[in-house]
């Protein structure tokens, strides 16, 4: 006889119609392992485009920012706008294309026009040009003399880009408790008995989480400033109690309780991955509270902002070095391929070494302008 699974969150059988296969930690934050026979298909779209996505707004900017490699399709392109109001995408690659295209028409002498476009591809040039000719009445010469003058040019933002990040126990809390919930049950723990997290996403009582930053980390072989994600479920028996501690990024870190009244026998489960690369890891936890000390960490007696905001910075550290050596690489890798084009089988292999180096050089003077100018 088969065996016969529930939904966790709204208590309808799964059958093989109406399976699916939950990411444990979120795809849109580079989650790999799935689980199946956890929700409904139902109950995982519904979930997915409020609890998850709404942590995935969250994180958005570190996701493009690290370049997280994802289980199923492309980190988005981030809207995001300087601390003077330019409005940008910003792809995971690092790159960053204008929101929308300028143009400026001036009359210049003897009736001329001075037509100056920035355009985000020489399609989109194209196409505003085309549109230009008709408003403008100008003739096909001088359309196609424009066209030739379009090129792709590189510059570098000369201000920081502006971010806000926030937490809300609603939505993203929700995320965070399915995905210690699922992977208890992927480690053999019945996610019924798991009594004060049922409570909190289907009833919406109190949220079981707290935040923690304290001096003592429960990650006792962390690295400092690698962004990790981590997921760990501890039960024990002698005290009854099923918990859990999340971390995103190394950034945002939590402690729950999923239950008080556990009867099954000491485990514990881990699932953690760095993002950037999309490997697992294997991390040592220690994660023994008792009831009191989880209240504390509730009540916020376990969040020292100072313990935060050191956090935050080794985090920015890492993406700003990591941020700087995946553009090197982009400017060098583009560099070469356009030194390239200048290769003459009519020149000796010693001339187009000597012109190509000059090339490379040449399309590399933005990047290091840009460095020069970052120099203290």
């Amino acid at each position: 006889m088969l065996k016969k699974y529930i939904c966790v969150l709204c208590n309808h059988e799964i059958t093989e119609e109406n399976n699916t296969k939950e990411h444990i930690i979120p795809n849109s934050l580079g989650g790999k392992r799935v689980l199946k026979n956890f929700i409904c298909i139902d109950c995982n779209s519904k979930t997915g485009e409020t609890w998850d996505a709404e942590i995935a707004r969250k994180f958005a900017p570190f996701c493009t920012m690290f370049g997280i490699k994802k289980d199923r399709g492309n980190v988005a392109p981030l809207r995001v706008s300087t601390i003077s109001g330019k409005e940008y995408k910003q792809y995971a690659d690092g790159t960053f294309v204008p929101l929308n295209p300028k143009v400026n028409v001036e009359k210049g002498e003897k009736n001329s026009k001075n037509i100056k476009i920035q355009a985000r591809s020489i399609d989109e040039a194209n196409s505003i040009l085309n549109g230009l000719q008709k408003k403008h009445k100008f003739g096909d010469e001088d359309l196609k003399n424009l066209k030739d003058q379009i090129k792709i040019s590189t510059s570098y933002l000369d201000e920081p880009i502006e971010h806000e990040f926030s937490f809300d126990s609603e939505k993203s809390g929700k995320s965070i408790i399915k995905s210690l919930l699922a992977l208890a049950m992927n480690g053999g723990i019945n996610p019924f008995a798991c009594d004060l997290a049922l409570n909190y996403l289907i009833k919406d009582e109190e949220p079981n989480y707290g935040f923690y930053y304290f001096d003592i980390d429960l990650i006792k072989n962390r690295k400092v400033g690698i962004p990790i994600h981590c997921l760990h479920v501890k039960a024990i028996k002698e005290t009854k109690q099923v918990l859990g501690y999340a971390e995103y990024f190394g950034l945002l870190r939590i402690v729950s309780c999923l239950t008080q009244n556990y009867t099954g026998d000491d485990q514990e489960i881990t699932y953690a991955i760095n993002p950037m690369t999309g490997y697992e890891i294997d991390l040592d936890i220690e994660l023994n509270f008792s009831n009191e000390e989880i209240q504390r960490i509730y009540d916020y007696e376990f969040y020292n902002v100072e313990d935060f905001q050191l956090t935050c910075d080794n985090i920015m550290k890492t993406a700003i070095e990591f941020s700087e050596n995946r553009e090197l690489e982009r400017a060098l890798k583009n560099a070469v391929i356009e030194a390239q084009k200048f290769n003459d089988l009519g020149n000796t292999k010693e001339e187009n070494a000597r012109i190509i180096s000059m090339k490379i050089v040449e399309f590399m003077k933005p990047y290091l302008n840009h460095r020069l100018r970052k120099a203290p």
